[in-house]
């Protein structure tokens, strides 16, 4: 049991053993791209279709996207972990895509990755300051699929693939 003075570093300590899925955040801004590894994503409903990242105040990724009006959510698989080091802080500015495929979202703008698992095109709703963090909520616009192999995941400071488990009736 932890003393109160010691819940911020016993949850920090035990955050690390909450499997996330690895994804990258894209974003853009006065012509410019802009990439940020994240895990602490997720999906807030289907109807209206809404997605939630959210982004700690003091990394350089915040300021686009408390400025930009479309952000895109790039599911990885398990094979793209170069890319998560890439945008997790390895790599600067648009040198950060010059890790992987990317291609660019007609419409937005944004830079995705056709070959993650996933991609979710997010027109930014509303964002809103907690403690350290701000939550930026986007409705989905529009969803590509991968067919590929297993998701990226993160534990406690390693990458891991994630294969289903076989469970006998």
């Amino acid at each position: 049991m932890s003393e109160a003075s010691d819940i911020p570093t016993a949850m920090k300590h035990a955050l690390r053993r909450f499997a996330k899925s690895v994804s990258i955040v894209t974003s853009n801004h006065d012509g410019e791209d802009y990439a940020m590894a994240a895990t602490a994503v997720c999906e807030l409903c289907l109807d209206p279709p809404t997605i939630m990242v959210c982004i700690n105040r003091a990394a350089a990724f915040h300021r686009t996207m408390d400025i930009a009006d479309y952000f895109c959510i790039n599911v990885l698989d398990e094979a793209q972990q170069d890319v998560s080091v890439a945008c997790g802080g390895q790599l600067q500015g648009e040198e950060k895509f010059s890790v992987g495929r990317w291609e660019v979202h007609e419409r937005t703008g944004l830079r995705f990755l056709p070959d993650a698992l996933s991609s979710f095109i997010c027109h930014k709703q509303q964002a809103m300051v907690w403690g350290t963090h701000t939550m930026f909520v986007g409705i989905v616009k529009e969803v590509f699929e991968h067919e590929s192999s297993d998701p990226l995941v993160y534990l406690d400071g390693a990458y891991f693939s994630c294969k289903p488990l076989n469970v006998e009736d």
